[in-house]
């Protein structure tokens, strides 16, 4: 599962009114993108499950 600080910066960037022009989709895997090129997300570590991410981002699956 994400630790605290990942989730935190992927609600960060789905949040931010400089992306809201982009469908929510959209900017929830470039958040997920820019973690792995920051090195937050090890290369190969599996993501969490599409529900317990929703549920954690308190979006729609």
């Amino acid at each position: 599962m994400f630790k605290h600080a990942q989730l935190e910066s992927v609600k960060a960037w789905i949040g931010d009114p400089a992306q809201r022009a982009l469908p929510l989709h959209a900017r929830v895997q470039r958040a997920l993108r820019q973690l792995i090129l920051d090195g937050a997300l090890d290369v190969g570590r599996p993501l969490p499950a599409s529900r317990a991410l929703a549920r954690s981002l308190g979006v729609s699956r």
